[in-house]
């Protein structure tokens, strides 16, 4: 039987009784219907409250589903807003420059020009020309990795791994291919002369497959060989490409399999953290 504590001693009611045997304390028709009302929402209360928790483990469950499949993305956010807020934070603590202050007059005559001919038979000295910098050598008589046999549904990219900085081969770091719009993830670890193979199942769905770094000292993107000669191009050049990076500038081309084609070479190049 239901029952409702008596607001004067606390004795528990039946919900019908017009007083308290104990402190005699009277209840109006009001307070009684207004315990039989509080007792059907907390009976409806308690019927909702299984869906109510259910609802909230579904929504939990899509929310982790849907942070595991795009952490790729997630990831390239969360680097590009720690670049734009360390940017931000240097810029902020660094102090004005001085301008500085004109050069004090000098009321001399200026010293007479050279005579033409002195300088016309002397030759010009030579400029400084910023050669762009090969792809180092000390990998260069190390072959790649060997392409097993595959069957038609499956196509391999092979090649190497270089730090975009130094072009120095990387080894020990774990690049995966993620399509775009299929369900298709692969990946590999370089070896020590930074080779890597990586066997992809082939898609009718439309896209490609992106490179992605796994490594806590490179950045997630990584820049394909299919895209710009990156090795050789000049230091500078490379410099702008990290800070593009960093900052979340950069977009590379998905990588779309070739009808007909088992295999792909393409040379990665990663962009360090620091």
């Amino acid at each position: 039987m239901d029952t409702i504590p008596c607001k004067g001693c606390g004795t528990l009611l039946n919900l019908s009784d017009p007083g308290c045997p104990i402190c005699l304390r009277g209840r109006s028709k009001y307070e009684i219907t207004r315990a039989y009302a509080d007792l059907r929402e907390d009976k409806s209360r308690r019927r909702r409250r299984p869906f109510i928790v259910a609802g909230v483990l579904m929504a939990v469950g899509a929310v982790g589903r849907l942070t595991y499949l795009h952490r790729a993305r997630i990831a390239q956010a969360s680097d590009s807003v720690h670049a734009w807020a360390t940017r931000f934070l240097g810029e902020a603590s660094t102090p004005a420059r001085d301008v500085p202050s004109p050069p004090a007059k000098n009321d001399a005559p200026p010293p007479p020009p050279a005579p033409l001919a002195a300088d016309a038979s002397r030759p010009a000295p030579p400029r400084a020309v910023s050669r762009p910098t090969a792809a180092p050598a000390a990998t260069e008589n190390v072959p790649d990795l060997i392409v097993p046999p595959l069957n038609p549904e499956r196509w391999a990219v092979y090649g190497r791994v270089y730090d975009l900085k130094t072009l120095q081969p990387v080894g020990n770091v774990t690049i995966d291919f993620i399509h775009s719009a299929a369900d298709h993830r692969a990946g590999n670890v370089s070896d020590e002369n930074g080779r890597y193979l990586v066997i992809l199942p082939r898609s009718g769905s439309p896209g490609g497959y992106e490179a992605v770094c796994g490594d806590a000292r490179y950045l997630s993107p990584v820049f394909c060989e299919a895209d710009v000669p990156y090795a050789s191009l000049s230091s500078e050049d490379r410099a702008l490409l990290i800070d593009s990076a960093r900052s979340g500038d950069m977009h590379s081309t998905p990588l779309v399999d070739i009808a007909g084609e088992d295999s792909r070479h393409l040379d990665l190049f990663l962009a360090p953290r620091r």
